[in-house]
């Protein structure tokens, strides 16, 4: 009998103690590790985002280039291919490239750019789908040279991407912002 008591073990009380400090620790960690998780994927989807649009930004300044005219109205771009001779440029009377804007399918409240081989754009569009997350859909702007000046037209493109839901469309770290504006360099002069 003696031995028995001098036998030394944990309590349930220290058993206890033990297993709240554990569950402690383990749940700081794993609290840690989601937050990791999630922050390296927001910043795979900004990434994602600002890529997308800058490939269709180049993209956009080779079909702009070649055009000769274009029309712009709220997420529509219609280009214009050239038609006439090197002495005597003119424009074809219908588009064969459209640059339109539509619902986006991973985010409500933003835009999905796309362009297409036809004279306009369909509702939903369809063609290849270029840049994603976009805030706005009025991103083209047509300029028109003044008459005599001598300039050639041109089209001024701002693509903004924003891939936080909640924040609003104009602020915020998560927002990208790429515009340019592309000459159209078989435009006939102003």
């Amino acid at each position: 009998m003696k031995a028995l008591r001098r036998e030394s073990g944990y309590t349930v009380v220290e058993m206890l103690i033990v297993m709240v400090v554990m569950g402690i620790v383990i749940g700081g960690i794993t609290t840690a590790f989601v937050s990791g998780s999630k922050a390296e994927l927001d910043m795979n989807r900004r990434f994602s985002a600002q890529l997308s649009v800058r490939l269709a930004m180049t993209q956009l300044r080779a079909d702009v280039h070649l055009a000769c005219s274009a029309t712009a109205s709220a997420g529509q771009l219609l280009l214009y291919p050239s038609a006439g001779s090197s002495s005597a440029a003119s424009c074809a009377a219908s588009p064969t490239i459209a640059w339109c804007t539509g619902a986006s399918s991973t985010a409500t409240g933003r835009y999905t750019l796309f362009e297409a081989s036809a004279a306009s754009c369909s509702n939903p569009p369809g063609g290849k789908p270029w840049a994603d997350y976009l805030t706005t859909n009025s991103i083209f702007t047509v300029n028109t040279p003044a008459a005599g000046s001598k300039q050639l037209m041109s089209v001024t493109v701002a693509l903004a991407a924003n891939t936080n839901k909640s924040l609003s469309a104009t602020t915020g770290v998560d927002r990208y912002l790429l515009a340019d504006t592309i000459v159209m360099r078989n435009s006939v002069p102003g």
